[in-house]
């Protein structure tokens, strides 16, 4: 086991969606395997699935669906900034709730992984534990600038203070309610000295070599199917009768007006194209309007199971959907709501996997049909999706990332 014989507990505050969770559930395997004992930690409506992949589960905070929240919130924001801050804002108050029950976990670990969202942060430090920290957007990772003009140090000034006051402010909140010091500085002291974990491909984002040594690119972490799992009978059947379709990954459970609206559009998108299509998530709403057997929907699937066997996806261009598609060697149609998917669509149209992304306010049946046929039709797309998807599918993720923990401790 190496240099973490004495780290044996390890403990992982992973709040979120369940694509938010999902890359954590996949570390924590690699860990469990490597014999160390790990425990998953969030909203009390993640245990059933977690245990599912033989995880230990521990709840923490309160029992609401992030996915639904987060949802509702992006769809009342004016624009994506509006939208980003106040995700982050609902966000930092989850993790808040959270604290005292992470800390309650705390006695008897050995070392913390704190997630993207910061969830473990400053309970680590209340309980002397040793911590691993993640980022999921590289873009906001500091860098050693030494030849800024005025103007640039100037600009970065201004970012660092805007991020600062959404990231930083509110965790230090939480940290004087446990009677510990502020994070001075910038966004970097929030994140581990000793080990961050970037679990981005570098085949999708270059390492910048103005990071600082402990900022490490190790690939995605991506979650497989549970144990003993079985794919629904309706949706084999509707993948063997006919050709491959399009997913189209909306997550979430939501049924108002928007969103029945939403998946009226993505229907007449599919029937313009003239391709099949899977919707996953949204069941609720799908129920509530007619859908042509051309079209199905889903509740959620592994994406490891269903995107191989489809011909290209539709999402949000999210964090973790994003690399389930470069993975699975598809292109991609992106449909940003918010300023950290924007990054991620760019990255795909610049890869030459998907065409350039439908900003969400001009979300329309036309748009995303004519994004569809470009992609179907682009032979040169397609093969630079798959060949990306074959090299990601042989990097060795969590297993190198489990050696980088224990060489590090």
């Amino acid at each position: 086991m190496g240099a973490l014989a004495q780290m044996r507990k390890i403990l992982i505050p992973a709040i979120g969606t369940r694509s938010d969770v999902q890359p954590y559930l996949a570390l924590g395997l690699g860990l469990q395997r490597a014999g160390h004992t790990v425990t998953i930690a969030s909203h009390p409506g993640m245990g059933q699935w977690i245990k599912s992949h033989g995880l230990t589960f521990a709840s923490i905070g309160p029992n609401i669906h992030l996915g639904n929240e987060a949802e509702k919130i992006r769809t009342r924001a004016k624009n994506k900034v509006l939208g980003f801050i106040s995700l982050m804002e609902f966000t930092a108050s989850i993790v808040e709730r959270c604290s005292k029950d992470i800390l309650k976990l705390c006695p008897g670990a050995d070392l913390m992984i704190v997630t993207h969202s910061f969830a473990g942060r400053a309970e680590s430090d209340k309980a002397g534990i040793p911590f691993i920290s993640v980022t999921i957007q590289p873009q906001i990772i500091p860098v050693v600038e030494s030849h800024q003009t005025g103007i640039n140090r100037a600009t970065s000034a201004v970012i660092g203070a805007v991020m600062n006051n959404m990231m930083v402010g509110p965790y230090n909140h939480i940290r004087k309610q446990l009677n510990l010091p502020p994070i001075k500085g910038s966004l970097e002291n929030m994140m581990s000295g000793r080990l961050n974990l970037v679990p981005v491909s570098p085949l999708v984002v270059t390492p910048d070599p103005r990071w600082a040594p402990q900022h490490r690119m190790v690939g995605y972490w991506l979650l497989g199917e549970p144990p003993g799992w079985s794919s629904p009978v309706e949706i084999r059947a509707f993948l063997d009768a006919g050709g491959p379709p399009v997913a189209i990954w909306l997550g979430g459970s939501l049924s108002g007006k928007e969103t029945i609206d939403l998946l009226k559009m993505f229907v007449e998108a599919t029937r313009f194209a003239g391709v099949r299509a899977i919707i996953v998530g949204s069941q609720e709403a799908a129920r509530k309007i007619d859908l042509p057997p051309t079209v199905m929907a889903s509740g959620w699937v592994p994406p490891s199971w269903l995107l191989p066997k489809c011909c290209a996806l539709v999402h949000y261009a999210g964090f973790t959907i994003t690399g389930a598609g470069l993975r699975a060697g598809i292109p991609a149609v992106s449909i940003p709501q918010t300023v950290d998917q924007d990054f991620w669509a760019q990255r795909i149209y610049q890869l030459k996997c998907g065409p350039k992304a439908i900003p969400y306010p001009e979300l329309s049946s036309e748009r995303v049909a004519l994004a569809l046929i470009e992609t179907l039709r682009d032979t040169q797309m397609r093969q630079q999706a798959q060949m990306l998807g074959e090299q990601i599918r042989l990097e060795s993720s969590v297993r190198l990332t489990v050696q980088m923990i224990e060489q590090a401790f």
